[in-house]
């Protein structure tokens, strides 16, 4: 038969109906009261009923009593289960009949209370009823005896039926409990294994605070770890909370059910937390009050000493924990702390896995990386070492990047080329990229000096790779122009060197000479000019101005031809082809450059231009005269053209300038002082006179105003100046006072 035993009411007995039969309810003092609720003995997991005990007390029972039979069943208020029946003196089958026939039966008497017989016609003996009742008043089954004689039952003999059924009740419980023990520690150590199985640490605390529940039969349970760096125990999980509050509290350590638990090392009972009195935070009171938490325990989980956190079982109702809770709990903790330990450190241990996975996976990308940035390295460098330079590079550098791309740079032409990646060679730019383009620009350096620039088109960011090919083409850039800049310096040196015997040659030129000329692209049959620059002063860094100075010239001049440079001294020499410029323009498109890069002036001066009647060192003088005579008549840099003087080239030959000077002031000084204090164009006027050879109606439309207006300012300087300008001498002298003027205005001095 199933041994499943059906609890009677809880505190004591009495006797209610049950549809047409009684039912066990509660008894006090004779009085019959109905119950306030039916509960099974099913309901406590851990309680079932020692037959062989019980069969020994039937056994006993009926020898003492001198009873015919003697019956205990476990079943007595539920018609629909099976029952456990112990019986002496009669057969289970019999027995069987006879509770069923007295539970079944529509008769008042037929469920029993205490004290309650009656005569079985069937068996034909006085029957007698004893509840079986543990110490709580928890129903455990009915005893019933079968006496032969038809009498009452003697006041003796129903004492001693009352004392062994409680002894039996003593027997059942005792082994119960025991029983209740040994299960509970069973569950205890299987919950510990699956704990401890499990390595995800969320699932690990959920698992503990529904294992202590179940464990310990509460209501409640909660966990709280230390936090990491901090004094502080925190709530992580729940079961059975009702508040949203109650997830957020948390308590320093020694502070709190949990904080005294932990700093004491031990589990704390609290019976009544509303009257129990311990140092908290107000609003932690507060929220366990509101959550109604009456009776709870606290255990610390503590690993080898380490604090882990705490464990917490709670009612909402008193109760009396007993010291196998107690251990229970502390057991519990004790597994809880070494579970979640481990989940922790599976944890970090899974970080670690997924960081070195990581790390793997970015060598792995770099070693890829690397080995296509050595792959891209070999295909730049050959089409360097294969003789194709900067062209095949920057091809290479668009088709890897996919996307088109400029490079600039001073050494060698082109200095600005365009590169796409759709296309084979470099289309060549004669302007630069407008500031509008989006770009990505990459210096090429050498070193700390930069060579030039790679100009990507859009701004669209690099990938690896890309970013890669760049820096690989930087780099072979970089000694690409190296060597080009090698060998142009080379090949400046030997212009500079067939410059120096060209200006040494007073005659013609020989074959030798005529030959290295050709090699090196120098056409000496074309018309050239002669530049010769100075700088204003010598200071200490002077050699590598000239230096500059002579680099700044050949860059600026490099769209006329092959142009022939030296430097002599603090001087540099330059024979540039004229083409459709004259020397004053050559000039000052090297001035303008200069300047443009806030460097020091310089004085120039600039030779006739050289044709097949007129050799280099001719030139040369030339350009030296002009050069020394604009040092004398201007300190700050000025430049002299030997083709602009004209009639004044005597000038060159001329030391001091002070009496050309005074000649310009004693003709003309005049006329400048009284525009200066009358705020008058007479010297302008006369100046435009003098050019029109004297015609009036040309210098009134060169000076836009009237012919009367002219003719008033013409007797105005006559008067002023005390002469007449009809006068040819007088007209030659102010001619050449003008010139003088003019060359020293031009040099950057001011003589009036």
């Amino acid at each position: 038969m199933n041994q499943r035993l059906l609890c009677l009411p809880d505190v004591k007995y009495s006797r209610v109906k049950r549809g047409d039969h009684q039912v066990p309810g509660k008894y006090d003092q004779g009085e019959l009261q109905p119950m306030d609720r039916e509960v099974g003995m099913d309901s406590d997991p851990f309680l079932s009923f020692p037959r062989s005990v019980v069969e020994t007390a039937v056994i006993t029972a009926r020898k003492l009593l001198d009873a015919k039979f003697c019956v205990f069943v476990n079943h007595a208020h539920s018609f629909d289960q099976n029952q456990m029946i112990v019986a002496d003196g009669v057969s289970p089958s019999e027995a069987g009949c006879l509770v069923d026939r007295w539970l079944n039966s529509p008769r008042q008497e037929t469920f029993p209370y205490r004290g309650n017989q009656c005569w079985d016609e069937v068996l034909s003996v006085r029957l007698c009823f004893e509840p079986v009742v543990d110490l709580s008043g928890r129903g455990l089954g009915m005893l019933l005896v079968g006496f032969s004689k038809n009498l009452i039952l003697q006041f003796r003999k129903q004492l001693l039926m009352r004392t062994l059924a409680s002894h039996l009740a003593l027997l059942i419980e005792s082994y119960t409990r025991q029983n209740r023990s040994n299960a509970q520690f069973e569950a205890l150590f299987e919950i510990g294994a699956q704990i401890q199985a499990e390595v995800n640490l969320d699932k690990v605390l959920r698992q503990i605070v529904l294992t202590a529940c179940n464990l310990l039969g509460t209501e409640t349970a909660w966990l709280a770890l230390l936090r990491v760096g901090t004094d502080y125990l925190y709530i992580q999980v729940t079961e059975g909370i009702l508040t949203s509050e109650f997830s957020e509290m948390y308590v320093p350590i020694g502070v709190g059910i949990g904080g005294i638990a932990v700093a004491k090392k031990r589990t704390v009972i609290v019976p009544d937390y509303r009257k129990y009195k311990h140092n908290t935070l107000d609003f932690v009171r507060d929220t366990v009050v509101k959550e109604g938490i009456v009776s709870m325990m606290c255990a610390p989980m503590l690993r080898r000493d380490k604090l882990i956190g705490a464990l917490y079982v709670g009612n909402r109702r008193f109760t009396q924990f007993t010291p196998t809770d107690v251990v229970l709990l502390s057991t519990l903790a004790t597994q809880a702390s070494i579970a979640i330990q481990n989940a922790q450190l599976y944890r970090q241990q899974e970080e670690a896995l997924t960081r070195l996975r990581d790390l793997n996976s970015l060598l792995e990308s770099k070693n890829y990386l690397l080995e296509q940035s050595f792959a891209i390295h070999k295909q730049l460098t050959a089409a360097v070492l294969d003789g194709n330079g900067i062209e095949e590079v920057g091809t290479i550098m668009a088709r890897l990047i996919r996307r088109p791309l400029a490079i600039k740079q001073e050494i060698l032409p082109p200095f600005l080329s365009y590169y796409s990646p759709d296309q084979e060679g470099a289309d060549i730019l004669s302007t630069q990229i407008p500031d509008s383009d989006p770009r990505i620009t990459t210096p090429i350096m050498a070193g700390d000096e930069v060579l030039g620039c790679i100009i990507i088109i859009g701004t669209e960011k690099l990938s690896d790779i890309e970013q890669q090919a760049v820096e690989h083409g930087s780099t072979v850039l970089a000694l690409e122009l190296l060597k080009q800049r090698a060998a142009r310096n080379v090949e400046w040196r030997l212009q500079g060197e067939l410059l120096e015997e060209l200006l040494e040659t007073k005659g013609e030129l020989t074959e030798a000479q005529l030959r290295r000329a050709e090699r090196m692209g120098f056409d000496v049959e074309q018309p050239h000019y002669l530049l010769i620059a100075q700088l204003n002063g010598f200071s200490n860094n002077a050699s590598n101005h000239i230096e500059e100075l002579l680099n700044t010239a050949r860059q600026t001049l490099r769209d006329l031809g092959p142009v022939l440079g030296m430097k002599r001294g603090d001087r540099i020499i330059l024979a540039v082809p004229s083409g459709n410029f004259n020397g004053t323009q050559i000039a000052r498109s090297i001035q303008k450059v200069w300047r443009h890069s806030g460097n020091p002036r310089v004085f120039m001066g600039i030779s006739g231009r050289i044709s097949s009647n007129r050799t280099f060192a001719t030139a040369y003088r030339e350009a030296l005269a002009c050069l020394q005579f604009a040092r004398i008549i201007n300190e700050q840099g000025a430049m002299i053209s030997y083709e602009d003087l004209g009639p004044l080239r005597f000038l060159l030959h001329v030391r001091d300038p002070r009496y050309a000077i005074e000649f310009v002031q004693q003709r003309l000084g005049t006329l400048a002082a009284y525009d200066r204090s009358h705020r008058s164009a007479l010297l302008p006027t006369l100046r435009a006179y003098l050019e029109s050879g004297g015609h009036h109606p040309t210098t009134a439309e060169k000076c836009f105003i009237h012919p009367n207006t002219l003719k008033y300012r013409l007797s105005r300087i006559s008067d002023l100046l005390g002469i007449s300008l009809t006068d040819p001498d007088i007209m030659f002298e102010l001619n050449l006072a003008f010139r003088i003027l003019n060359l020293f205005e031009a040099s950057g001095r001011r003589i009036l």
